[in-house]
């Protein structure tokens, strides 16, 4: 903006004639008399021009704006753009000196131009669409990341929870026919030192069905153990279901 209203004011300043006829009605904006009319359209028919080619430098041309010429000293708005109704304080946002011809014959400063843009907010979003559109993107993304990590960890200690309550039922599982062979084989000792092989055959099956558990149970450990690395084979059969019902 700085540029713009910079090359403004030279394009202002270059053009004589239009600072004559800038410098003729602050004159009559000064004895306070009624600016000229044909005067003062042709000052803002040429400004308009020089502002829309300045516009065009910066390739902005799209952007709608209004302009005004003011008093420092009083605080007045002497001239603007046709059918504008904006206040003194917009125009002071982007404003630059109306040219050094107008400075020599008036007080340093004393009147400025100003450019103000109404849609300016809506043209620099417009302008920003595309870094805003990947801005988004961006952040869905980084959203969705976010939530697939949350899942994947719940699902994670999930896994872990029931992982940790198989290995205790297991455990508690094989606690059971290891204290029962136990017994058992003290049992079947007992027996053979006392000679009494009458009552060893019940004995012996009980052993046979704790040994049985045992082996079920290290066969759950396998299990598990194939399903962590993911190298489960699936062995599919043909069935009555009826039957199984």
């Amino acid at each position: 903006m700085k540029k713009l209203l910079l090359e403004v004011h030279h394009n202002i300043e270059d053009d004589k004639a239009l600072s004559n006829q800038l410098i003729h009605l602050f004159r009559q904006y000064e004895k306070q008399k009624p600016l000229d009319p044909v005067l003062k359209d042709q000052a803002l028919t040429t400004v308009q021009l020089k502002i829309d080619s300045a516009l065009s430098v910066f390739d902005i041309t799209s952007m709608p704006f209004d302009f005004a010429f003011y008093s420092t000293k009083k605080e007045e708005i002497v001239l603007q753009t046709p059918g504008s109704e904006f206040s003194l304080t917009k125009f002071k946002k982007y404003s630059q000196r109306a040219g050094h011809r107008v400075r020599k014959v008036f007080r340093k400063g004393e009147y400025r131009f100003g450019i103000y843009f109404p849609f300016e907010f809506w043209f620099l979003l417009l302008s920003l669409k595309t870094l805003i559109l990947i801005s988004i993107l961006l952040i869905c993304l980084l959203s969705l990341c976010f939530l697939g990590t949350i899942l994947a960890i719940r699902n994670q200690k999930q896994l872990s929870q029931m992982k940790n309550d198989f290995i205790n039922h297991l455990a508690h599982e094989l606690k059971t026919p290891i204290f029962a062979s136990s017994v058992i084989h003290q049992i079947i000792k007992q027996c053979v030192l006392e000679k009494k092989y009458d009552g060893l055959m019940p004995h012996v099956k009980m052993l046979e069905s704790g040994n049985e558990e045992l082996k079920n149970g290290v066969e759950k450990v396998l299990e598990l153990s194939i399903l962590e690395n993911g190298k489960l084979e699936m062995d599919f059969q043909h069935v009555d279901a009826h039957q199984i019902i």
